[in-house]
């Protein structure tokens, strides 16, 4: 490999002449026509290119020359400078806007953290809570199951002795004690509107009748009567306790409390002798009201108040006696006599306990 004397450029050694200038690599070696004319050719090709170049380059040239006169770089730069400004802002924005956010976000994270861990503290005590009433539940369990052992070997004796003792019999026997009489009495009260300003010089009896059933088939349930003959002392009240006569005793003790079941008139009578009519009669224009109470069992079941406008009088002339009677029906509201006795009971073991 060796140089173009004229050119330097490299060339082969087998060539000669230069393929870039076109000048004999070897001297004494003299050009061909047909190289002289490739010379010639690739001359004229360059100078055509070069002025093909040269013109848009030297236009070129001049518009760079003018752009500069006015400040071109300076509007580039300028121009640029605002872009870049924009662009930076922009990117400020979305940095201030990301940052707030951000903030935002944590803090917002920061108050639930806060109000989870106020959370896990409160379910943690409850949990705590919750394991001491487990504990407790399940001792009061254990205690139970063996206070449940402890009854169940108590009843299993309460039935051996149940048994033992015959209690069916004696509860037998207290269910129907309690639904049939075992006592029968009355109670009368007798109010006056002044008070007596003398004492009477009769003496007077109070006889009580309870009947039932209608006009046509009328029955006498019961009679009561006052021990003895009473004088009233001086006094706006005057009580007295009737009792049975001996006679209703042996046909009401021991029949079923259904056996009043009809009982519907009161019949009270004050009894004197005829000679002692007016005084009677005086005695009961001063009567304000009577109540009437009878008492089944100890328990009043029925209770009435009757005035002057439930007098009637009958006189019997041939025993002697003036009586006056004040007489009045009766109802229960439509309740069956047992329903009421039960319903009394009730109220009386309320009272009992309170």
């Amino acid at each position: 490999m060796s140089n173009c004397p004229s050119c330097q450029h490299p060339a082969a050694e087998s060539d000669n002449f230069c393929s870039a200038c076109g000048r004999p690599l070897t001297k004494g070696v003299a050009a061909s026509d047909f190289e002289i004319g490739k010379i010639a050719a690739l001359d004229t090709i360059k100078k055509d290119i070069l002025v093909w170049i040269g013109a848009p380059a030297a236009i070129i040239g001049a518009l760079f020359t003018i752009l500069a006169y006015f400040g071109i770089t300076d509007l580039i730069k300028t121009r640029v400078s605002d872009e870049v400004n924009q662009e930076l802002r922009s990117v400020q924005k979305d940095i201030t806007d990301t940052e707030k956010v951000i903030f935002t976000n944590q803090g917002k994270s920061e108050r639930d953290q806060e109000q989870i861990s106020l959370i896990l503290k409160g379910t943690n005590a409850k949990l705590a809570t919750l394991e001491e009433q487990n504990t407790l539940l399940q001792k009061a369990i254990g205690e139970t199951i063996g206070q449940k052992d402890a009854l169940v070997d108590a009843f299993h004796q309460l039935n051996d002795a149940f048994h033992q003792l015959n209690i069916e019999a004696f509860i037998d026997k207290l269910h129907y004690d309690f639904y049939h009489v075992r006592q029968f009495s009355g109670k009368v009260i007798i109010s006056f509107n002044e008070t007596l300003d003398r004492l009477p010089s009769a003496h007077y009896e109070e006889n009580l009748v309870v009947a039932g059933g209608d006009e046509t088939k009328r029955r006498k349930l019961g009679e009561l009567h006052n021990e003895g003959a009473r004088v009233l002392i001086n006094s706006m009240q005057v009580q007295d306790h009737l009792i049975l006569f001996p006679q209703w005793e042996e046909h009401l003790l021991q029949q079923p409390i259904s056996e009043f079941e009809d009982l519907n008139t009161f019949t009270l009578s004050l009894s004197v002798r005829q000679t002692d009519r007016d005084e009677l009669d005086k005695l009961v224009a001063k009567i304000g009201d009577l109540q009437v109470m009878l008492l089944v069992n100890w328990m009043p079941l029925w209770s009435i108040t009757m005035n002057n406008d439930d007098i009637w009088h009958l006189d019997q002339q041939h025993e002697g006696i003036y009586q006056v009677k004040f007489q009045k029906k009766i109802t229960l509201g439509g309740k069956p006599i047992v329903t009421k006795y039960e319903e009394l009971f009730q109220e009386t073991k309320y009272r009992e306990m309170k």
